[in-house]
């Protein structure tokens, strides 16, 4: 569907927000709440150090963005989330920083089982997703991965 981009984020006013470039040196030296291993971007973040020769000091690791968003405006580190999850709007208190220099990109892909009765307000909410899939591509697509029937 997308591309899913990454943040920085942590306490309004920390002191790695300052720093120009941002680097991994210099996030490593903060307290970091990351995701757990069974996470994508846990294993990306936790490979990036590793490239680069770090060990990150992972203050706690989780699942759920809302409770790390949480802990980083407490002070109790450092996060890397998607994008999507952070607004300045809402997380008045927490400072952000892209860091898709530092961490890869993520893909958002939808699944979908073979053969499974698709309603319109699936095809509403993937074209939300991804406006460049229509019913009719979908339709195709699903057509073309189904099994030969003998």
């Amino acid at each position: 569907c997308y591309e899913l981009k990454h943040v920085l984020v942590g306490e309004r006013g920390h002191p790695v927000f300052g720093t120009r470039p941002l680097t991994l040196q210099a996030i490593a030296r903060h307290p970091l709440i990351t995701y757990s291993e069974q996470h994508l971007i846990g294993r990306r973040v936790n490979e990036a150090f590793e490239s680069a020769g770090l060990a990150p000091q992972i203050a706690m690791r989780g699942t759920d963005v809302e409770i790390m968003k949480s802990y980083a405006a407490a002070g109790l580190g450092l996060a890397v989330i998607p994008h999507i999850a952070y607004s300045r709007h809402r997380d008045r208190s927490l400072d952000a920083r892209p860091v898709d220099h530092l961490f890869p990109t993520s893909t958002v892909y939808v699944l979908v089982r073979r053969g499974a009765y698709w309603p319109r307000h699936l095809y509403e909410f993937i074209g939300k997703l991804a406006p460049g899939l229509t019913p009719a591509s979908i339709d195709e697509a699903l057509l073309r991965a189904a099994p030969p029937t003998h």
